[in-house]
């Protein structure tokens, strides 16, 4: 796995899986700390560093490939994101 560069700075930010866009952290006043990370050859997606090192910690545990682990939670994501309960 190559180094993950995360963003400290910039405003915009939003995880794809928390939708946190805001940092959860009461002693900070920045921006969401992120990283863009590549899926594929055409899709990335934001990560916030707290769903980062949870899916990271899992990779490990399980021994599981970190992007296969994050394809995985993207298409369920999406999934889940389509199927409106009431």
């Amino acid at each position: 796995m190559k180094n993950i560069v995360f963003n400290y700075h910039k405003k915009t930010s939003k995880c794809r899986f928390c939708s946190r866009e805001k940092n959860p952290h009461p002693d900070y006043d920045e921006p969401l700390v992120t990283t863009i990370f590549q899926v594929s050859s055409n899709k990335m997606v934001e990560i916030c560093i707290n769903c980062f090192e949870e899916i990271n910690l899992y990779s490990k545990k399980n021994k599981k490939d970190l992007t296969k682990i994050i394809k995985e939670k993207l298409n369920l994501s999406n999934l889940l994101k389509n199927y409106n309960v009431e």
